[in-house]
């Protein structure tokens, strides 16, 4: 639903309900294409205002209302889209789940450490994996026990004590925290029949 947009499209029902009101069953388009938009822009509402915030720890509170953009519905046309305009994997992700795989040798799954320095704008470059490597006291090893490959950093003067920045590993499951397709359906059953007599008032004063 994020990767791709979500639809809805009513255009079946509309096409019985214009033949059933006979003579102003041209204003039905007007009135559904307002009505999908005013039902689409209230899914994004939901989305950015309700539901992501419960599903993900919010550090930029702009995100997801910058990536949520809406493809308007007209009488044509009478689909409203609602959809991720950056393409984000971290909008994806919790959307739809699944493993991620490496795209190198590994990935760098942060510690508890790294993932409370996270800001705005993700790790602190000072923390990423790339720049740590680059320093003396941080290295690549793997646990005696479990085989584990860490990067680990010397936290003093000598060999220890060590502390865990990123654990290593080919895959990572990503569980769908998301669900943006019950948005758009809770949001369509409660609002789209209230929008649409307020939009087929409208028409009808303006009809001429």
């Amino acid at each position: 639903a994020a990767r791709g947009g979500f639809t809805v499209n009513v255009s079946s029902d509309l096409r019985r309900l214009q033949r059933r009101i006979g003579a102003y069953g041209d204003q039905v388009p007007f009135a559904a294409a307002g009505a999908l938009n005013d039902t689409a822009f209230g899914v994004r509402h939901r989305m950015v205002n309700k539901s992501w915030p419960r599903a993900v720890v919010v550090r930029n509170k702009r995100f997801l209302g910058v990536a949520m953009r809406v493809d308007k519905a007209n009488k044509s046309t009478l689909t409203a889209v609602i959809y991720d305009r950056l393409k984000s994997r971290a909008i994806s992700d919790q959307a739809t789940g699944g493993t991620r795989k490496a795209r190198g040798r590994n990935l760098a799954i942060p510690s508890t450490f790294v993932e409370g320095k996270r800001g705005r704008r993700g790790v602190p470059k000072a923390l990423r994996p790339r720049t740590q490597l680059g320093r003396k006291r941080t290295f690549v090893a793997k646990d005696a026990n479990s085989g584990q490959l860490m990067i680990l950093r010397r936290k003093g003067r000598g060999r220890y004590p060590l502390q865990v920045l990123y654990v290593l590993e080919n895959t990572a499951h990503i569980p769908k925290r998301w669900r943006p397709e019950e948005d758009a359906i809770i949001t369509l059953r409660r609002d789209f029949a209230r929008h649409f007599v307020k939009r087929w008032r409208q028409a009808m004063r303006t009809r001429r």
